[in-house]
């Protein structure tokens, strides 16, 4: 599903789909300028470093990418030039654009109705904010965790106010998730930072 993802979000084979032909005689190629060269999709899983006829040293190809045809466990990444790509297509006047349109999407900051919070603004810049509706002291910690689940902020909660601020504009972009702690659950939004 990421390797169609990418697809949609316009990324190409990163072999450009021409047959074996290498850019350098006139070859397509996938257009991003940090994915090295190659003739031919992967299959299976190769081993590290793979070289083919347009890539032929080291570090050689990017098996490893999710736009080659590499096993799914062998996949692990999208280069930056690759993410690049997809962040541009939904920029204003970008084709995919609607998709951040979606009235669901607009909706954020996102309404816990049965914990009467809301956790914002999402997609973002770095900054989260949680405000609670209501104040019940129901509420007994705040934690925001990366992908790799490293614990970027970690709070317990002993007097509940209406309202947290937290400031990780270094964390750079990705997703991130927001756990709050309730006396009787642990409630998890995703925040996007772009």
């Amino acid at each position: 599903m990421t390797h169609e993802l990418g697809h949609f979000f316009e990324l190409a084979h990163i072999w450009g789909d021409d047959e074996g032909k290498c850019p350098s005689t006139g070859g397509a190629d996938d257009g991003i300028d940090d994915t090295p060269p190659q003739a031919y999709p992967t299959y299976n899983c190769a081993v590290f470093p793979k070289l083919d006829g347009c890539t032929r040293s080291a570090p050689g190809i990017m098996f490893m990418n999710y736009m080659d045809y590499t096993n799914d466990n062998c996949q692990q990444m999208f280069t930056h030039g690759q993410v690049a790509k997809m962040q541009a297509q939904i920029h204003p006047f970008a084709l995919s654009y609607s998709l951040t349109q979606h009235p669901d999407v607009l909706q954020y900051p996102d309404q816990a109705e049965e914990n009467n919070y809301v956790v914002y603004p999402n997609p973002g810049d770095g900054r989260i904010n949680v405000r609670f509706n209501q104040v019940s002291g129901n509420v007994k910690g705040i934690r925001v965790v990366n992908m790799l689940g490293q614990v970027l902020v970690s709070e317990t909660i002993t007097n509940q106010r209406g309202f947290y601020y937290y400031d990780l504009s270094r964390a750079g972009t990705g997703i991130y998730f927001v756990q709050i702690e309730f006396a009787d659950k642990t409630d998890v939004k995703k925040v996007v930072f772009r």
